[in-house]
């Protein structure tokens, strides 16, 4: 695919362009493993985390193909820039609810712990805030998980696709 030097994505404005013949890429998914060409599609593939990822050379984007979430990044010559980046309205919502989830349940125990208090020489006294922080510690990690299920930081794609691969073999 032929482009002309008009186009605002040339060699010289951009550094080296994205090309199907021209040298690896680092991977947008997972930042470890390299994009290496396909032969007869326009696509690359991952030597490290296995995606493979449909090019577009006019517009200088990638996309993998498997994704439930519209994902996509731009080549800038040096490195990629995302192309989707989430709803505001989703974002507030879903880091809202992720707030509710943690400190309600823990307010409940925590209220609890303090309107009825365990008496003076019940062994173990004091469980009941132990109880509340547990409480906190877990909701928070619970939320957490899904927080980062939801965004797919490359950090936590590479240690998964790793641990995979340990476990596979």
């Amino acid at each position: 695919m032929a482009r002309s030097d008009s186009s605002p994505l040339t060699r010289a404005s951009q550094g080296q362009a994205l090309t199907l013949e021209g040298p690896s890429y680092p991977c947008p998914l997972c930042w470890q493993g390299q994009l290496q060409p396909m032969v007869l599609v326009d696509a690359y593939g991952c030597s490290l985390c296995q995606q493979i990822l449909l090019v577009n050379l006019d517009q200088q984007t990638v996309h993998p193909v498997d994704g439930s979430q519209p994902l996509g990044w731009r080549w800038q010559g040096h490195g990629w820039q995302p192309l989707h980046h989430p709803p505001q309205d989703v974002t507030l919502i879903l880091w809202g609810l992720g707030g509710v989830l943690v400190v309600f349940p823990s307010m409940l125990v925590a209220l609890g712990a303090y309107l009825f208090p365990p008496l003076e020489d019940t062994p173990g006294g004091n469980w009941s805030w132990g109880w509340a922080a547990l409480t906190l510690i877990l909701h928070g990690l619970m939320v957490t998980w899904v927080l980062v299920e939801y965004y797919r930081p490359p950090l936590y794609r590479l240690l998964r696709v790793r641990l995979e691969r340990l476990l596979s073999a």
